[in-house]
């Protein structure tokens, strides 16, 4: 058993049909959306804020000697 049909196997055969034809419809629009260069903008994607960066200390260099 998939998981959308586990998710769904609580619902009526006519609410899961509906259901289901409207997840199938949402994906094939999206592919089609995609297939002609349409996509999303990086800030709906992620998020409209910045991502913050942990800044690390810099790692100790090892002081190396030629002789």
């Amino acid at each position: 058993m998939t998981l959308l049909a586990s998710l769904l196997r609580d619902f009526g055969d006519v609410d899961r049909g509906r259901l289901l034809a409207l997840i199938n419809k949402s994906i094939v629009d999206e592919r089609a959306a995609v297939a002609a260069g349409a996509t999303p903008r990086r800030g709906y994607d992620v998020g409209p804020r910045l991502r913050r960066t942990r800044l690390r200390p810099a790692a100790p260099r090892a002081d190396i000697r030629l002789v």
